[in-house]
Order: structure tokens, then sequence, then C-alpha cells
């Protein structure tokens, strides 16, 4: 069984009520089920794909708007990232699209492109961001966090989608499950309100969810880290 999930999201002039904005939630706790965002025209191809070929149900979902039509891996210009992004294709396994040692973004579907803008005007300002499109929110992929979630390292998760029971919150119960520091973890979603009629764009400007809204919350996480990390040295 295959539940592609249309209008995933801000949807735009739909109306306040009609944002895609819980499919994760409540999919989420079902046995076996498999959830998969693509990021741009290709990955949602590669979905498909790999919802036929797997032997469990999965959901796949996609906002009501203009995705890339290329895949944003053709528009990586280091050459490693380029390979791994499209050799590493399989269940279960995120795909680093940029690279970064101040903070990573962990970006979960239609946003990716967002978190790309972001990284690009942080490292105009001296702030280098990883980016990474996590592809699954079940199964979440282990390797990526046990590398990323570490002390004094700022982790975004981004999503378009309600932070109760959503991706963010997936990104947590692992960490938990596995003993893992959340203390840097910083989770960016659908806030807890109705959002009313505008275009998409504009919805994702109101709730911070669009590049200059992502960079800024980058920006305040990297801060803190700096400072914790300055107060534990002048301590020592």
């Amino acid at each position: 069984m295959i539940f592609c999930l249309d209008r995933a999201g801000f949807v735009g002039d739909d109306g306040a009520v009609h944002h895609g904005f819980m499919d994760l939630a409540f999919l989420r706790p079902m046995p076996g089920m498999v959830l998969m965002a693509p990021s741009d025209e290709g990955e949602l191809k590669r979905c498909l794909q790999l919802a036929y070929q797997i032997d469990a149900p999965s959901a796949i979902r996609y906002p009501r708007d203009s995705v890339p039509p290329c895949d944003l891996d053709d528009t990586l210009v280091d050459p490693v990232l380029r390979e791994r992004a499209r050799s590493d294709w399989e269940l279960g396994v995120s795909r680093v699209l940029r690279r970064g040692t101040d903070a990573t973004i962990i970006s979960y579907g239609a946003l990716t492109e967002q978190a790309l803008v972001a990284a690009q005007r942080l490292s105009e300002e001296g702030i280098e961001t990883e980016v990474i499109d996590a592809r699954f929110c079940k199964p979440l992929d282990g390797n990526m966090l046990q590398r990323v979630l570490r002390e004094d390292h700022p982790v975004l998760t981004l999503e378009d989608h309600a932070l109760i029971g959503g991706f963010g919150a997936a990104v947590l119960e692992y960490a938990q499950l596995h003993r893992l520091p959340t203390n840097w973890v910083y989770r960016l979603g659908h806030p807890e309100r109705l959002i009313p009629h505008a275009t998409r764009s504009e919805q994702l400007t109101e709730v911070g969810l669009d590049a200059v809204g992502i960079a800024s919350r980058v920006k305040e996480a990297v801060r803190g880290a700096r400072v914790a990390s300055e107060s534990e040295s002048l301590s020592v």
C-alpha cells in the first residue's frame, strides 16, 4: 500500500484549516510504516520506485506547490557530496547537500531548498552550516544522527508539519533511546495555531520557515553554542 499525500504542509489559498500538518503524527505509530518526503522532482521519482520495491506500507508527502525540477544534488559544487548523494539512495539513508562545521540543518521534505538558501546566506556571514536532506522520517538515518548529535553543536530539524508528533519529535525520541545529547537540538516547524489565507511563500515567511527565518534561527543557535563554549573555557 502506497499513500501519496499531496498538500503536505502549508497549502496557501486553500485555507487556514486545510494545511497538511498532522500526517506524520498519525502515520508514524503504524508498525512497519515507511515515511518519505522528497525535496525535489528526482527524489519524488526515487521515493515512488522504492515504495514499489519494499514489502511494507509507505507514505510519500509533498506540498501544494512547485518543486525544484532538477535534482538538488546536481547543483552541488562538491563532487564528493554530489556522488554520494546520487549513490546512497536506500531505505533509511539521508543525503548531505552541504558541508559545514558550525551547525547542522536536518530538513525533511520540501523545505530543503530553503535550507540551502539559508546556508548560503549564513556562509556569507562566516557561519558554515551543514545541510542534510533527511529523506525519511521512518526509518530515521541512525548513523547520521549518531554523527551530528553531539555536545555544543547546534542541530536544527526543519519540517512543514506540526512539532507535536513530527520529524523533529522523531529525532528527539531516537536520541533519547540511544542516549545521544539533545541540549542543542532546535525544532523548526508548523506553530500550534492555524495560519490564515496567503500564498505558501507568504505563509512560510510568517512562521519563519523561509530562508531568512531559518538563517536567523541558525545564527541564534550558533551564538548560544559559542557563548556556552566560552563560559566552559573560562570556568576551567
